[in-house]
């Protein structure tokens, strides 16, 4: 992988006629003199584990190593690892050693073949990528999952919009079953009326659920100018610390240091690792989804995400993440769908 996407003449060998141009300048990257420090991504995982579904198991390939004899496999081992760079950490006898299949040719417990599952259950399923549908597919022969998702959630790139799609890169032994959630039951009525709103515009096939509950407190848009953004924001999280549950100020990554020195004295936290044992936990989107809090600040919605529609899903979900109160805090420009009420 990474002499593929190392070399700009590699990808467009390989993808010529599967990508257009400007896809293929996407995939490259880098490349890393030294395998051990390539940045492997959450993508990666998936392209890695296809092309082992193609090429067959590492194991298959041990039996020819070892029948070569105790020495050339010595040799292949000090190669690896001069390769790699893991000189220090580990040796060539004990790399020899562990790679080393039995004399009989085969380890008959099916080492390196991908584990497969009876049932598999699927969480935030709307942000998987067909590429990652692929691979759960191969754990899953059956086809029978669990797959609990929103489609006016899915933010990440590459990730499916219809569970058409999903249900195309599944076995289809049996007729899925779909069941819709249309009640909110965490989300009060006067913020979902300002978020549905931004849902028409990043998702128009999505229906927004219908929340339970009303707090009868509209949602706060704050305008001011750009050199009171920290100020401001830090003073409605302090509002919101003088009432009841948690505060949460999800801002753009480069106002975070700013924001947590303005909170320093309420135990503002802008570490995700920290943050949510915080009175404040000041975060951004990525890193909200998922979580709840009972009072949001959120800053600067223009500079939180891109302004396509997978930018506005996201920010439906960053606006969605109170049980109680929202304040939006802005000096530029709305995003599309995001207003006041009236």
């Amino acid at each position: 992988m990474n002499d593929l996407l190392g070399f700009a003449a590699l990808v467009r060998s390989a993808g010529t006629g599967i990508l257009t141009e400007a896809e293929q300048r996407l995939l490259v990257r880098e490349r890393t003199p030294e395998v051990s420090r390539v940045p492997w991504t959450e993508a990666d995982v998936a392209l890695i584990d296809e092309a082992d579904s193609l090429t067959g198991p590492v194991g298959a390939a041990r039996v020819r190593r070892r029948r070569r004899g105790g020495d050339r496999a010595l040799e292949t081992a000090t190669r690896v690892i001069e390769d790699l760079g893991l000189q220090g950490f580990a040796d060539a006898e004990t790399l020899a050693r562990r790679f080393a299949e039995p004399e009989t040719g085969g380890s008959g417990d099916g080492a390196g073949e991908a584990r497969t599952f009876g049932h598999v259950i699927v969480d935030e399923a709307q942000d998987l990528s067909a590429m990652q549908w692929r691979m759960l597919a191969r754990r899953c022969p059956s086809g029978s999952m669990t797959i609990v998702g929103d489609l006016g959630q899915a933010s990440r790139p590459g990730a499916v919009t219809a569970w058409s799609d999903v249900l195309s890169a599944l076995p289809g032994h049996n007729p899925p079953h779909f069941a819709e959630l249309s009640v909110n039951y965490r989300t009060p009525a006067e913020v979902m009326e300002v978020a549905g709103r931004l849902l028409a515009v990043a998702a128009p096939g999505v229906a927004p659920s219908q929340s339970v509950r009303s707090t009868g407190e509209q949602p706060a848009f704050v305008t001011v100018g750009g050199d009171r953004i920290v100020a401001s924001a830090a003073e409605r999280a302090r509002a919101a610390l003088g009432r009841t549950g948690t505060v949460a100020v999800i801002a753009p990554p480069d106002l975070h240091g700013a924001l947590e020195a303005a909170l320093a004295d309420v135990g503002a936290r802008a570490d995700a690792s920290e943050a949510l044992e915080a009175a404040v936990a000041v975060l951004d989107p990525t890193s909200a989804k998922g979580l709840e809090f009972d009072h949001v600040v959120v800053v600067e919605p223009a500079r939180l995400v891109s302004p396509d529609p997978a930018g506005l899903r996201l920010l439906y979900v960053t606006v969605t993440r109170t049980t109680k109160s929202l304040v939006v805090v802005h000096s530029e420009a709305l995003p599309a769908g995001l207003a006041p009420i009236g």
